[in-house]
């Protein structure tokens, strides 16, 4: 479930929806709790969300720089 919740968002980011801070905090909470059932079951594949991660993390950063979040 995380990690759907991780590519939708990413892809909302992609379309130029924007988020409150809120949902950036739980979709970051996501991913914590995805790496660490990947560290944890390290034969699950896990290349479906390397790119949205970066993604996420570098908009949440300028939206963190520019107080801009919705």
């Amino acid at each position: 479930n995380c990690r759907v919740r991780i590519l939708t968002f990413a892809d909302e980011i992609r379309r130029g929806v924007r988020h409150s801070k809120e949902t950036f905090d739980q979709v970051l909470s996501d991913i914590d709790t995805y790496e660490r059932y990947c560290t944890e079951h390290p034969d699950f594949m896990n290349n479906k969300t390397v790119a949205a991660k970066a993604k996420i993390l570098d908009v949440y950063s300028e939206c963190m720089d520019n107080n801009d979040f919705l």
